[in-house]
């Protein structure tokens, strides 16, 4: 499962409007990534029910997390065509509401212990 650079830099930029579900049928697990209502639960990622293990399936979402933020802050600080649309005037990429490491970790956590995390009901903000 690829994680492509558009998407990596939706999530990144939309902390705040995300579903996470971690789905299980026959014993085997799926997860799903969505944009939350603020773009009508738009489909980022999603896998088939094929891993193994709960666990292995949080580990993907947290995969996914890491590679977010590395694959955001890289593009953000980039001289590349699509770093001089989202950030012409090479601000510090703290100056956007994008997704944080203690964001995210958040989330992991959360995904420890729940099936579905939605970013869009969490009291905590991104920043």
């Amino acid at each position: 499962m690829g994680l492509g650079r558009l998407t990596a830099l939706e999530i990144f930029a939309h902390p705040t409007d995300l579903m996470f579900v971690i789905g299980e049928k026959d014993g085997k697990f799926g997860i799903l990534l969505t944009r939350g209502p603020g773009h009508d639960y738009k489909f980022l990622i999603s896998s088939r029910m094929i891993i193994e293990t709960r666990d292995k399936a949080v580990e993907a979402l947290c995969n996914i997390l890491d590679a977010t933020i590395e694959e955001g802050q890289r593009t953000y600080a980039s001289s590349d065509d699509v770093g001089k649309i989202l950030n012409p005037d090479k601000a510090p990429v703290e100056k956007f509401p994008a997704l944080t490491k203690p964001f995210a970790d958040q989330i992991k956590s959360l995904l420890k212990t729940s099936d579905k995390v939605e970013t869009y009901l969490l009291d905590s903000a991104a920043s």
